[in-house]
C-alpha cells in the first residue's frame, strides 16, 4: 500500500468490508440456488475458494486470514440448521 495515511487505510478497510459483504452475498446465493436446489455437497475449502475468488473479482488483492477462518461460522449464522456440515474420514469439512 505504500505510504498510506489514516484516511487511505480507512478507505481500504471500508472497500475490503464492502467487497467481503458482496462476496458473502454471492456465495449465499450460490448455496441457495445451486447446492440446495441440486441437493449437492461441497467441501468447505471449495466454498472458501469461491469466496476468495468473488473478493478478488471485486479487486481485493490480499484476503485477510480472518475472512476464511470465519466462513464456517458465517454459514452457520446465515443458514442455521438448513445447512449440514460434517467432517469426513480425511478431516475435510463437507457442506
Amino acid at each position: 500500500m505504500g505510504e498510506a495515511n489514516g484516511e487511505d487505510e480507512e478507505t481500504v478497510s471500508v472497500y475490503y468490508a464492502e467487497a467481503k459483504q458482496n462476496a458473502y452475498s454471492k456465495l449465499f446465493n450460490y448455496i441457495r440456488n445451486d447446492l440446495f436446489e441440486n441437493k449437492d455437497i461441497r467441501e468447505l475449502s471449495k466454498l472458501n475458494e469461491m469466496l476468495v475468488s468473488f473478493m478478488k473479482g471485486d479487486g481485493v488483492q490480499e484476503i485477510k486470514p480472518s475472512t476464511s477462518k470465519n466462513l464456517k461460522r458465517k454459514l452457520s449464522n446465515e443458514f442455521k440448521d438448513m445447512l449440514f456440515m460434517t467432517q469426513n474420514d480425511s478431516n475435510r469439512v463437507l457442506v
